[in-house]
């Protein structure tokens, strides 16, 4: 009796796993862009980052292509989201020893991050590791050099970002107005800048105890060739990198993830939370029920 009431009880229990373990897998690749009826905040200390729920993004070396790097310093970032229904905001947080952000320090690199997200909404997916001639994407960069050089009011030419490209009207030379490079690629070799007029994405940073907190902002809307477009309801894939200037990481040198998505919060109905929890203790109620059930019929039987 008591194998064939295990033999009942366990596909039972085996569905129940294999249903949470589900949920929360999906949970983690999703990033919900919180809703929120206020100016999106510019600091990353503001109290409205509090409201948004925290995913935690594994990154890894980028060893696709030359120059590879088989050790990138971060591991992971930290990713909030939140949306007005006019614009969208991003924090991310990651580990970081050393603040890498002048040039005046010999031999180092400038620390940054950056989002990805498909130019295109719809179809396949672009390649993760910087698009390919099928798929274009729309590349956030920030650079924690230049927002120093935006903050003293300074230019710096960089290994990367000479200055000497003026004369020659390269966008990527002129004193940047942000520090976020509005990029397109359709894979490794091909970055372009969207030129100074594309140059529409908020950011700041924050270094501070050794963690790097940065907030990236648009708008909803692109306005720009190549530029991701948000819409409310809709899942948006993005992917990540992150760069350590002190360990003399830059361009393809850096920590990559995959895939994932951002889905931006609309208006919620009290359904949404009753519909799951009913759910949940209806599938409770009959997994207690069933075992209330073994038992009852146990003791018939024994008497």
């Amino acid at each position: 009796m008591k194998l064939k009431s295990l033999s009942i009880l366990c596909p039972v229990l085996c569905i129940l796993s294999l249903v949470m373990a589900d949920f929360t897998l999906s949970q983690e690749m999703v990033i919900v862009a919180k809703k929120v009826a206020a100016d999106l905040p510019v600091e990353p200390d503001s109290f409205l980052w509090k409201m948004a729920r925290t995913v935690e993004i594994p990154l890894a070396s980028q060893v696709l292509v030359r120059p590879r790097t088989y050790d990138a310093s971060v591991k992971e970032v930290k990713v909030k989201a939140l949306h007005n229904g006019r614009e969208i905001a991003f924090s991310l947080e990651w580990k970081d020893p050393t603040r890498d952000a002048s040039p005046e320090v010999e031999h180092t690199f400038s620390d940054g991050v950056a989002l990805q997200f498909p130019s295109e909404r719809g179809g396949r997916k672009p390649h993760f590791a910087m698009g390919d001639e099928e798929g274009i994407v729309n590349i956030w960069n920030w650079k924690a050099i230049l927002q120093e050089g935006i903050e003293k009011k300074r230019v710096y030419a960089t290994v990367d970002d000479f200055l000497a490209g003026l004369q020659a009207g390269n966008p990527v030379s002129f004193p940047p107005k942000t520090p976020v490079q509005n990029l397109m690629a359709s894979g490794f070799g091909s970055l372009t800048n969207l030129g100074e007029k594309g140059q529409t994405i908020f950011g700041r940073g924050k270094w501070e105890a050794g963690i790097w907190r940065v907030i990236l902002k648009r708008s909803m809307k692109a306005t720009e060739k190549y530029e991701a477009q948000f819409e409310e309801g809709a899942l948006m894939p993005i992917a990540f990198a992150a760069w350590d200037g002190a360990k003399d990481e830059r361009g393809a040198r850096k920590a990559v993830s995959t895939w994932y998505y951002v889905a931006l919060e609309t208006e919620t109905r009290a359904t949404v939370y009753v519909y799951p929890l009913l759910t949940f203790l209806g599938t409770g109620a009959l997994v207690i029920g069933l075992i209330l059930f073994l038992r009852k019929r146990k003791m018939t039987l024994s008497s």
